[in-house]
């Protein structure tokens, strides 16, 4: 199981970006070249996914969590390799490789569906699964579980019952369509013998 949750990893989300941005100028390695641009690039790009995840904190929800997590892992995997596939490793890698390691641990680590849709979300069956590992589950979780249970199946009764009355409401026109028929053919008859 995945331990953090997604409005922590929101949380580290904002502050590895500002400190991805203002890395080079706090650790003084602001050259203008990649060692520079590449967590500055990285911090500015966690920013943007940031605002646009789906998920606690963000601004709109876009991007899946899992995406997000995609991109953490992928970002990471490149800001702690690029010392020394950008040729920077003997002047400084230090910062890189400690953000690019903490991006992949933190995407890996993290849920992919936040908190208060992760039980919404589950059956019983999971809620039993996480009550059993310790898990803290309070008992309004067993009764949402409980409460989406019964609206699902008021929803399926009153689809029935709306089908039930559509096809009573059916029958009721077909019978009236009839009578008016008999009617209407009874008419000619009833006027061709006066």
């Amino acid at each position: 199981m995945r331990p953090i949750p997604t409005k922590i990893h929101g949380v580290l989300d904002y502050i590895s970006a500002l400190l991805f941005i203002l890395s080079p100028w706090i650790f003084d390695f602001a050259n203008g070249g990649m060692a520079q641009w590449l967590p500055v690039i990285i911090g500015v790009m966690i920013l943007i996914i940031s605002l646009i995840t789906d998920y606690e904190l963000s601004v709109t929800k876009l991007v899946p969590m899992s995406t997000h997590l995609a991109f953490d892992v992928l970002g990471g995997g490149l800001l702690t390799a690029s010392p020394w596939l950008f040729g920077f490793a003997d002047w400084i890698f230090w910062p890189h490789l400690l953000f690019g390691i903490f991006m992949v641990g933190s995407g890996m680590l993290t849920r992919q569906v936040p908190d208060d849709r992760a039980i919404d979300m589950a059956p019983e069956e999971e809620i039993e699964e996480k009550y059993k590992a310790g898990d803290v589950i309070d008992i309004s979780d067993r009764r949402k579980s409980a409460d989406q249970e019964a609206q699902r199946h008021m929803a399926k009764d009153e689809e029935l019952d709306m089908h039930e009355d559509q096809k009573e409401a059916q029958r009721e026109q077909d019978s009236s369509d009839v009578r008016r028929n008999r009617q209407t053919e009874d008419k000619p008859y009833q006027h061709d013998q006066l």
